[in-house]
């Protein structure tokens, strides 16, 4: 598959930044962004943040040129971290107050031992395309369009990105990404395998989100692409949904409770594990990019064009929450102090749960 493909409504990495001109910095000469380390700026808080992860007490945003912020006051004010790439960054996860990782663009990995202050290279692309070729060179059995695939990767370099990853303790990490990319690590980081072929993803659709619940882990992707694990991301099995669009995200309330959204507005809620779906009711045609359950229980989920949505149906309804001066939402997470953070293309914002009340009734 030509990487040349179009990954369409990467939300977090291009539409966003090239439709808004999201460009916060001074236009300065990049040397290899790969390995130069993000730049500090006064303006850091303000530029395009595509993830927001709570975890210890405190706030983790991650983005563009490969900043990573930190907010111990419930998101009222950042600090920005020590980060070795200036590369987007496009999603971030901890397993416990020290220990997380950070995904983006070129396949980079990084990894933070203490609470996100300090973060450090773990895989790159350069690195990924190689193990992907050691392991199509060791497979006696392998198609010959997997060995083909590798050396392509490989020859083209670390051009395509990583764009969500699930960490499920200290040691288990699975990243996902463009064109079906898949990797994974027993170890914390020190070891990566490719990971792909454990998803029944021939198509090589892109791989936008990964979330589990108890052991259910589910991946939303490209043209309609959901997939199911039942042990614990050893293996999935496709589900078929009723959309050939992209989904962009999808929201865990159980094992068997879900949504998935994406392009045009699409919210799809399934009670039975995907067995069946119905179409949620939400009063919009911009794309869905962010989600995720409330600790009331409610579901909320935000657009493109700066809409957030909230439904306390279990997501089979969403009702308008009135936002002053909208701005694209890139992701959303719920903070410690039951703060409603917002992340997107003006750095974040912050609503209180009064806020988030206001003119929602279903």
């Amino acid at each position: 598959m030509s990487s040349t493909r179009r990954v369409s409504g990467l939300f977090a990495c291009v539409v966003i930044a090239s439709l808004h001109g999201v460009d916060t910095f001074a236009d300065d000469a990049v040397i290899d962004p790969l390995n130069r380390a993000s730049i500090v700026s006064a303006r850091a808080s303000v530029a395009l943040l595509t993830a927001v992860e709570p975890t210890g007490g405190h706030l983790v945003a991650v983005g563009e040129r490969g900043i990573i912020l930190l907010s111990k006051d419930d998101g009222r004010t950042w600090v920005q971290a020590q980060v070795p790439t200036s590369l987007m960054l496009t999603s971030v996860r901890f397993a416990n107050t020290e220990n997380g990782w950070a995904v983006g663009h070129g396949g980079i990995i990084l990894a933070t031992s203490d609470g996100g202050r300090a973060w450090q290279k773990q895989l790159d692309g350069i690195s990924a395309a190689q193990l992907l070729l050691e392991a199509a060179r060791a497979n006696q059995d392998a198609d010959p369009h997997q060995l083909a695939y590798a050396e392509r990767m490989v020859s083209e370099g670390a051009d395509k990105p990583f764009l969500d990853l699930l960490v499920q303790d200290e040691r288990t990490i699975t990243v996902v990404g463009a064109f079906g990319l898949a990797f994974r690590s027993n170890d914390g980081g020190r070891s990566w395998q490719p990971w792909s072929s454990h998803i029944p993803n021939g198509q090589g659709s892109h791989l936008y989100a990964i979330r589990q619940i108890a052991q259910t882990q589910y991946i939303a992707g490209e043209m309609g692409a959901v997939f199911r694990s039942n042990d614990g991301g050893e293996s999935f099995t496709r589900i078929e949904t009723p959309y050939e669009g992209s989904f962009f995200g999808l929201v865990l309330v159980s094992p068997e409770h879900m949504l998935v959204y994406g392009l045009r507005g699409n919210v799809y809620l399934s009670k039975d594990g995907g067995a069946n779906w119905q179409k949620s009711q939400l009063d919009t045609e911009e794309s869905l990019t962010a989600g995720s359950v409330l600790k009331d229980g409610s579901i909320v989920l935000g657009n493109q064009a700066g809409g957030l949505y909230r439904s306390t149906d279990g997501g089979l309804s969403f009702a308008s929450v009135p936002l002053g001066n909208p701005a694209p939402i890139v992701a959303l997470a719920e903070s410690a102090g039951n703060s409603l953070i917002l992340a997107g293309a003006r750095g974040t914002v912050r609503l209180s749960e009064a806020a988030l009340n206001v003119g929602n009734k279903q």
